[in-house]
């Protein structure tokens, strides 16, 4: 593409999709402009060369230069033709005016300059380099006709112009005046372009700038937004590792808390729970400036009161607010007096809500969609710990009711079957010899009193003897005592592995007791089912009334033992 050229202005790869349209109607104004100044410079030849080849009786010339002239008049004022024929016209018609100059005038500047002036239009005017064409075919033309005007065969125009004649100078300075007007036009309008060009990169730069400073603002707000929510996922997995290792249920909350306020620079958080009667929400855990206060006032919010917590329980909906002061429902004795925004979410498991996290920050729009979630997936842990602890605490106490009623039980039950035993359960084995009646030793009574085992070692306060030591362990089953078991050992001490066996012994003889006293009861249970068999049986054979009256006061005391037996029937004066 020739340098002078508009459109060398812009790279073709800066503005693709703007460049085209542009520069076209940029080309399209030089063109009309070229035309404009072709126009005025053909007339003033025009008149000069009819004025000439009048004076030579040279019309061929004077008819080629009036179809020049004529082509030029029409592609100014026909703007339908397409531009390419305009320009291509254009060349020709200075084409033809410089080999009728050099046929007239011979190889002077005049001649030379008009195909100079076809090449340059040429190639302004087109993008391509076919102005390299129209250079040599100029190169040709001129070579051919200096060949001719040298050799003869054709001899230039008999009224050449003198160089000191007005139509000369005339000629000149339209000739100069034009081709400056072809020089500067371009180069005006390259420049032009050049610096609206610079104006539009300036202006793109500055764009480009805005662009990027936005792109470094949104990174550092995006580094910002994944370090929060990096932050978050720590604190998630740090409070659901502290939810899975701790027992403690106050610790929990207080660390809990305490997590969130640290890790995630909150203001204050607390946690609320329900009472029973899901009428009241107690403040249970709290970290933050005025918190303790708080909770040393036992705080409590009313569940069907208007507030930003209450709100949330009732509802079982987290709600957060970005601007405290613009807020109609905030709850003002649970709000600090610095707080700007607050977010609650409900402790909930299932459909029912244990309370509520409240957590408030002394920054406006400190809350988002991510906090929200993150909180009440800490929320949701927190909970489902909060029901089963209470839960496990129900059981607990339905167990320890349970082995309460068991221990009763079984104690009633002892306590009437050692009533119904006649026999003295008391058995000692003494040198070798199985005894049931032995003084035990003052420890065995203080053994049964507090259901401890009891070692007195030889030459103690409870054993003057000073080679034995006794021992005495009672025998207990469901936390009931049953008896006791006492040893004498020969020794100074009783040895630790000696006393964890009679421990043991002691523990199962308990097991044996009472599988044998279940034992017992199922037999007299199976007795008594066989001796109502029995008199059932004997019922049944008697055919009259006074005979099952005589069967039955005889078989009742018969088996039963018993020394006296009546049975007496309504009599009809009875009332």
């Amino acid at each position: 593409m020739n340098p002078m050229t508009p459109t060398s202005a812009v790279p073709s790869s800066s503005t693709p999709g703007l460049e085209t349209p542009i520069y076209s109607k940029a080309n399209e104004s030089l063109l009309q402009n070229l035309l404009n100044g072709s126009l005025v410079l053909s007339t003033i030849l025009f008149f000069l060369y009819s004025y000439t080849s009048y004076q030579s009786a040279n019309y061929l010339s004077l008819g080629l230069f009036f179809i020049a002239y004529g082509l030029i008049f029409l592609i100014t004022f026909a703007r339908m033709i397409p531009p390419r024929v305009r320009v291509s016209a254009l060349t020709i018609a200075f084409f033809i005016i410089g080999i009728l100059e050099i046929l007239q005038s011979g190889l002077t500047a005049n001649g030379l300059l008009y195909f100079l002036i076809a090449t340059l239009i040429f190639g302004i005017l087109e993008k391509k380099n076919y102005w390299i064409i129209i250079l040599v075919a100029a190169a040709v033309v001129i070579s051919i006709l200096s060949y001719l005007i040298q050799t003869s065969i054709i001899t230039i125009g008999t009224s050449i112009v003198s160089n000191e004649s007005v139509l000369y100078w005339v000629s000149l300075i339209a000739n100069f005046l034009f081709l400056t007007f072809l020089v500067t036009a371009p180069l005006s309008l390259y420049i032009h372009d050049l610096h609206s060009f610079i104006s539009t990169l300036v202006e793109n730069n500055h764009s480009i700038s805005d662009e990027n400073k936005g792109l470094v603002q949104n990174r550092i707000e995006f580094e910002n937004g994944l370090d929060r929510r990096r932050l978050r996922l720590v604190t998630t997995r740090q409070i659901s590792r502290e939810i899975s290792q701790q027992s403690d249920l106050e610790k929990l909350m207080h660390d809990s808390v305490e997590l969130i306020r640290t890790q995630l620079g909150y203001h204050q958080v607390a946690i609320f729970l329900n009472d029973e009667r899901n009428e009241n929400s107690f403040l249970k855990a709290a970290t933050g400036e005025g918190s303790q206060s708080l909770l040393d006032r036992n705080f409590r919010v009313r569940i069907h009161d208007v507030g930003i917590i209450s709100s949330v329980i009732a509802r079982g909906e987290p709600f957060f607010t970005n601007d405290l002061l613009e807020e109609t429902i905030q709850y003002k004795s649970s709000t600090l007096s610095n707080s700007k925004s607050e977010l609650t979410v409900p402790l909930r498991v299932g459909q029912q809500i244990l309370g509520a996290l409240d957590v408030q920050s002394d920054q406006k729009d400190a809350f988002g969609d991510e906090d929200i979630e993150m909180l009440q997936s800490i929320a949701d842990q927190l909970a489902s710990v909060f029901d089963k602890t209470k839960q496990i605490q129900q059981l607990k106490n339905s167990v320890a009711k349970l082995e309460e009623n068991y221990r009763s039980y079984t104690q009633g039950v002892w306590r009437s079957h050692l009533k119904g035993t006649k026999e003295h359960l008391n058995y000692a084995y003494i040198q070798n010899a199985l005894e049931s009646e032995f003084e035990p030793p003052a420890i065995s009574e203080e053994a049964l009193n507090i259901g401890e085992t009891i070692i007195a070692p030889a030459d103690s306060e409870n054993n003057p003897q000073k080679d034995e030591s006794i021992m005495a362990v009672p025998i207990i089953l469901r936390d009931q005592i049953l008896g006791v078991l006492n040893i004498k050992y020969r020794g100074t001490d009783i040895p630790n592995d000696l006393a964890a066996l009679v421990g043991n012994a002691s523990d199962r003889l308990a097991l044996a007791l009472e599988n044998a006293r279940l034992l017992e009861q199922i037999q007299e249970r199976a007795d008594r089912e066989h001796l109502i068999g029995d008199i059932s049986s004997k019922l049944r054979s008697a055919t009259d009334v006074d005979s099952i009256l005589r069967t039955t006061v005889a078989e009742l005391g018969k088996s039963l033992g018993i020394d006296e037996v009546r049975i007496q029937l309504k009599s009809a004066e009875s009332k």
